[in-house]
């Protein structure tokens, strides 16, 4: 149950909304029945980090190096032009591999996301933190032999940092990712539920994928970082799955399927969107009026909708 699949074609600057609903019923809102198309506007402006806290009269994008045990983590936030306060959403985007906290800016995705909060959906920032460590794979987690710790700094770390006193509650905060980040973001929602009221997996997976050892192979270990085997963890979670019908990355070829087998016997809500598409940012761009729709429908009611400019 709670499974719709839905097969469309989307074109970059051509988007169909996709909103595949399942049986159950949303737990707050409900995204737009048709949803404006998502486009490429001007890149937002930059402002350098700890910037002054008042409102923008445009989207701007600040860069924070956020101190983490034994260095610095570097976190691109985009934030649309609304006040900002614990009511605003806020969706932590991960990224794949090879990849860094630059790859949702390049692909245009910030401006798609300018567009869409100008057309009528409702705004949430958009923070994206670099992944990397000392592996070429982090899988976005905590090596067994302690020498990355990427879950650790984004919970304990990156969160306080980028929220600051606007400390949000899990209705207002959100998880996604790309490829790896796919994997990274349905990790990070089913091993701390209480953080993240949606997750959002575009082409990733749901299984173990450890080319460069972080579990170290342990049992323990892997079964703590297996998805698939905590799919009842996101029981009060709201699920997108997205999935390119050309995607041919190894790991991914068939995950969206069989996750959403698991999800349904979980009895987990989710929403599912296999279409057209390779295993690209294109795709995400692609899916932009899917995902931030779905994002949309399940923000509480008193999320911001109007932006306010400096007085």
């Amino acid at each position: 149950m709670f499974r719709v699949l839905a097969a469309v074609t989307a074109a970059i600057g051509m988007l169909t909304p996709v909103v595949a609903i399942g049986a159950g019923v949303l737990p707050t809102g409900s995204a737009p029945s048709t949803a404006p198309a998502v486009t490429t506007p001007a890149a937002a402006a930059t402002s350098p980090a700890g910037s002054a806290t008042a409102t923008p009269v445009a989207p701007t994008t600040q860069v924070l190096e956020v101190p983490v045990p034994g260095g610095t983590r570097e976190v691109r936030i985009y934030r649309p032009a609304v006040a900002d306060s614990a009511s605003l959403p806020i969706v932590y985007f991960l990224h794949g591999v090879p990849g860094s906290d630059l790859e949702p800016e390049q692909a245009g995705v910030l401006a798609d996301l300018t567009t869409a909060f100008e057309s009528g959906y409702e705004p949430f920032v958009l923070a994206v933190p670099d992944g990397n460590g000392s592996r070429a794979d982090t899988e976005w987690a905590d090596s067994l032999d302690g020498v990355d710790h990427v879950e650790r700094d984004i919970v304990d770390d990156i969160i306080p940092a980028v929220e600051g006193t606007n400390v949000r509650d899990r209705a207002h905060r959100a998880i996604a990712g790309f490829s790896m980040g796919g994997y990274g973001a349905a990790n990070l929602a089913s091993g701390h539920p209480e953080l993240f009221g949606q997750m959002v997996s575009i082409e990733g997976y749901f299984h173990i994928d450890d080319p460069s050892g972080v579990f170290g192979q342990d049992p323990a270990t892997v079964a703590a970082n297996s998805p698939d085997q905590h799919a009842d963890e996101l029981v009060n979670t709201r699920v997108m799955i997205l999935d390119g019908t050309e995607d041919s990355e190894p790991a991914c070829i068939g995950e969206a399927a069989r996750y959403s087998k698991i999800l349904d016997s979980a009895g987990v809500y989710h929403e599912d969107v296999i279409d057209s598409g390779t295993h690209s940012w294109d795709f995400v761009r692609a899916e932009g009026s899917s995902w931030i729709g779905f994002l949309n429908g399940g923000w509480p009611d008193d999320a911001p909708t109007t932006a306010v400019s400096i007085t």
